[in-house]
């Protein structure tokens, strides 16, 4: 991958994580993050929820990412127009990394687990945070 494409690479992920954050306000203004998952979530099952996620995001399937994010404005039209220009750059979904799970709390209280997995693809490497409350809506969703 050439320098300039890398740094092109680069420039359109922050530009889609801005934008997400822009978007989902799920994850700001509550407390801070903490290690582990709240009583109401399995780590097993909320790892597998968020691979799930970034399958399908993976795969463009923008429709399937937005429906779960429709309590904090996500819409599929947002995320194809990041997503597009991000997967782009990564090439095709390889397999799955590490992944940590952290507990917090948004402005309003509602508590939430987050997981970072990290995601290996043919031309490099993203780091996707997604965020759950605990009906399984997301809370939040970034990639860098």
């Amino acid at each position: 991958m050439s320098k300039m494409r890398k740094m092109l690479a680069f420039a359109v992920m922050a530009m889609f994580t801005l934008a997400l954050c822009a978007f989902l306000a799920g994850c700001s203004g509550g407390s801070g993050l903490s290690e582990g998952v709240p009583e109401w979530a399995d780590e097993a099952a909320v790892v597998q929820d968020a691979q799930a996620v970034i399958e399908d995001f993976s795969a463009r399937d923008y429709d399937s990412v937005a429906a779960k994010g429709q309590t904090v404005g996500l819409t599929a039209d947002q995320l194809q127009g990041a997503g597009d220009a991000v997967l782009d750059a990564l090439g095709s979904f390889s397999s799955f990394g590490d992944s940590a799970c952290m507990t917090g709390a948004d402005g309003a209280g509602a508590e939430f687990v987050t997981v970072v997995q990290m995601a290996d693809y043919e031309n490099g490497t993203a780091q996707y945070t997604i965020s759950f409350y605990e009906d399984g809506s997301l809370a939040g969703f970034y990639v860098k």
